[in-house]
């Protein structure tokens, strides 16, 4: 019994011993793109989206106003909007905030089918995932998410960042402890323009054969709701490349109207800068360069100070609309 006890306290031993560096160079933040967000306190304030948002909205230049802002924008794959996405959001959510900020950013690819199995069956993708599946989503550290969603082989955990340095001098991407995911990779014209193509050929095949799906639809709604008991809720539509601009706006052109309609429904404000296309270096023509990240991110956060003023004035001027609203 005593030689039984003895070898499970060498084997634990042996397996903590070897987790611990590897929780550590999760907790970096250079090896996955996702594990970070899964293992941070509950959040008063929330940015929400797919790749878009993770990569082109900062929490940090929102901090005069939600200091406590985290970014749980995942992909297009993990988090369109649904019941998936939801129940994330619902558990990631600080229940008692009263005073919150919540960034939604939506597109027509986040409330739609992607391809036309996913169009007929109704299946949709994100059940696939380890969003669908995982039970921890406010832990550190998180070994469920490292132990079963990882993608690469553990090796990598020692190698992909020093091998990312060697090749390139700094590693692709860093996952900040606020949620913000910093892409690193060159941007000068010829580099941009090789990866425009494989971008837009995705996005094109998108266009035929994807479909704007009501359930997806009915949970944006719902996570409107959600949020809104909380704080303020603001849509928002980020910039890409003018080409992907055309694909969109020919895949739905109304898209515009319908989130405008859907903001006045629920009394929610939508802050459209899809018209500034262009205007904004991307790295592959659908995500912002890291710098065109902190420029909206400090437009938006100054747009929606200048909404809450107007506001403000507005109620002083006419504190009988005060009196009516309680």
């Amino acid at each position: 019994m005593k030689k039984i006890f003895l070898k499970i306290s060498l084997l634990t031993g042996i397996v903590v011993l070897l987790m611990v560096p590897i929780i550590w160079r999760f907790n970096v933040g250079h090896l996955d793109t996702n594990y970070t967000r899964l293992t941070t306190n509950k959040a008063p304030s929330l940015i929400i989206g797919t790749s878009r948002a993770a990569q082109g909205i900062l929490p940090v230049m929102f901090k005069d106003v939600a200091p406590q802002m985290q970014n749980f924008a995942f992909t297009i794959m993990h988090t369109p909007f649904g019941p998936t996405y939801f129940d994330l959001i619902s558990r990631k959510l600080k229940k008692d905030t009263r005073n919150g900020l919540f960034i939604i950013a939506v597109d027509p690819w986040a409330v739609s089918s992607l391809n036309q199995e996913e169009t007929k069956s109704g299946e949709l993708r994100e059940n696939k995932v380890f969003t669908s599946k995982i039970s921890l989503v406010n832990f550190n550290p998180n070994l469920e998410y490292i132990l079963r969603y990882y993608s690469q082989p553990f090796y990598t955990v020692f190698v992909k960042e020093m091998y990312d340095v060697i090749k390139k001098g700094t590693p692709d991407t860093k996952l900040h402890k606020d949620g913000w995911l910093e892409v690193n990779v060159p941007v000068d014209a010829a580099s941009v323009k090789r990866r425009l193509p494989g971008k837009l050929k995705v996005y094109q095949k998108y266009v035929r054969d994807a479909a704007i799906q009501p359930i997806r639809m009915q949970y944006l709604e719902r996570t409107i709701n959600l949020l809104d008991k909380h704080g303020q809720v603001f849509l928002v539509r980020l910039p890409v490349s003018k080409e992907m601009k055309e694909i969109e706006n020919q895949y739905s052109p109304d898209f515009d109207k319908l989130m405008e309609k859907m903001a006045r429904k629920h009394g929610v404000n939508y802050l459209n800068y899809f018209h500034d296309s262009g205007e904004y270096l991307t790295v592959d023509g659908n995500h912002l360069y890291k710098e065109s990240g902190k420029a909206i991110s400090l437009k938006l956060a100054s747009d929606i100070k200048q909404l809450n003023k107007f506001t403000q004035a507005k109620k002083l001027k006419n504190p009988s609309s005060i009196a009516a609203s309680n």
